[in-house]
């Protein structure tokens, strides 16, 4: 699979900047540094039904930021938790770091939730599980 892929739109956030490529897929890439706030959830959530026409597509490719966190409020809502999500909705998550995908795993193992996702160490893999599995 190429890196190469044609963005057909993009929404910039404060965290984030959110993209729609032609794939279909929507690419969630983090700033740098950030704590996520449910403000942020909101705004977030927003871009991603904005890009898929008022619709949520059902695969996400979420790449964090360096030194991201999360508030405990932030914590306490599900980024993807959208009415109407789709049956196969999949979430994506990127990380080169051994700490946030174990952090990361942890978190989801004690909070369980009603989509598929998955860590990976590179973008490309993570394209490969969204496009193919």
């Amino acid at each position: 699979m190429s890196g190469q892929r044609e963005v057909i739109e993009s929404i910039s956030t404060e965290l984030a900047s959110v993209s729609l490529a032609e794939d279909r897929i929507i690419e969630i890439r983090f700033i740098h540094e950030y704590e996520v706030q449910p403000t942020h959830i909101a705004t977030l959530q927003k871009a991603m039904r904005t890009l898929g026409d008022g619709n949520i597509l059902q695969k996400v490719l979420v790449v964090p930021g360096r030194y991201g966190g999360i508030s405990k409020e932030a914590r306490d809502r599900d980024m993807f938790d959208f009415p109407n999500r789709p049956v196969d909705f999949s979430v994506a998550i990127v990380s080169t770091q051994l700490h946030q995908r174990l952090l990361g795993s942890m978190y989801f193992k004690l909070n369980p939730k009603k989509y598929r996702f998955k860590f990976f160490k590179s973008e490309e893999e993570a394209r490969n599980w969204l496009l193919n599995d």
